[in-house]
């Protein structure tokens, strides 16, 4: 039964999607606290999570996790420029890196591996709870715009998310800015209707000017601002 209105102003428009929908709840005296998600992860995951680490030799070396998909091809960024910024990564802090995703991904994944050969491919190898489990053990998830993304923050672990036509101001995970960086062109034309190739030329590589514009400098920045603050799994349980 709908019994209380929730006026929905023009300033709701400009705030994150968590601030809009928590809205709903102000007429029954319910108010959002804090910044975050949470994404319950049981023993036996974690347990699964380990092995998987352990079987890749992975175990007990920091560990940097990257998810270079989307659900639309123009909203992920250039796989080559993902395995830049994992190889540089790699070289100037000593973590390891490890490709997520899903095995339908592989050819996607090679083109990463291409440029960082050391990073290992660990798509298709978990269910989401324990894709959940290896992103809490990680010191470091770097993304597009999607589904992962929120799932890394959920569980506590540091995001450099990058976003091309989307809207990170409504959509990027909803954490403390100690937590994540976000890597946006914020063009004239962004965010826009994802309308690709009708309002706005591909590159010759396929993407759409806003992710074609990121370049890896950008990214690696991000990526090194939040390695330094890095911590430990159990220090977020």
């Amino acid at each position: 039964m709908l019994t209380h209105p929730v006026p929905f102003g023009e300033e709701e428009w400009h705030r994150h999607h968590a601030l809009q929908f928590a809205s709903i709840l102000s007429p029954l005296g319910i108010s959002l606290e804090g910044e975050g998600l949470a994404f319950p992860i049981s023993e036996r995951e974690r347990a699964e999570a380990g092995r998987i680490l352990a079987e890749a030799g992975l175990a007990g070396s920091p560990l940097a996790l990257f998810h270079v998909s989307a659900s639309k091809e123009p909203r992920a960024w250039h796989p080559q420029r993902f395995g830049e910024v994992a190889r540089e990564l790699s070289e100037r802090t000593g973590c390891r890196v490890a490709l997520v995703g899903t095995a339908g991904e592989g050819p996607l994944h090679e083109r990463v591996r291409s440029v960082c050969p050391s990073a290992v491919n660990l798509a298709g190898a978990t269910s989401l709870p324990v894709l959940a489990a290896l992103m809490e053990r990680a010191r470091l998830l770097v993304c597009n715009d999607s589904g992962p993304m929120h799932l890394g923050a959920a569980v506590g672990t540091k995001v450099v998310a990058i976003f091309g036509p989307g809207a990170p101001h409504k959509t990027a995970p909803y954490v403390p800015p100690e937590r994540l960086r976000v890597v946006y062109a914020a063009l004239p034309c962004s965010p826009c209707r994802q309308a690709f190739w009708r309002e706005c030329s591909p590159s010759p590589a396929g993407k759409p000017p806003c992710l074609e514009g990121l370049h890896t400098g950008a990214v690696l920045k991000a990526c090194l601002e939040l390695w330094e603050g890095g911590e430990t799994m159990e220090a977020r349980r």
